[in-house]
């Protein structure tokens, strides 16, 4: 179900077509925005800095992962006590 506020703008734009046309107008439009949004960023790091960059993320994955494993078994333990 949609709210009358959205029912009264899609009724305003629709014309001849039907609200699901206009709907899926919408959707694939926004679609289309996002991703030429997202294609701005493709390409701004060198080779060399994506590759530092995947490192860095890679270790500080590694070291959460750790805290979390260390965090639950600690409380494993001290909830058995």
């Amino acid at each position: 179900m949609i709210s009358d506020e959205i029912y009264e703008m899609l009724k305003s734009i629709k014309g001849d077509k039907s609200f699901s046309e206009i709907i899926k107008e919408i959707f694939l439009e926004n679609v289309k925005v996002r991703k030429k949004y997202l294609l701005r960023f493709f390409g701004i790091l060198g080779e060399e800095e994506a590759k530092i960059r995947e490192e860095i993320l890679k270790e500080v994955r590694k070291s959460v992962r750790s805290r979390i494993f260390r965090y639950i078994g600690n409380n494993r333990v001290s909830k058995r006590k």
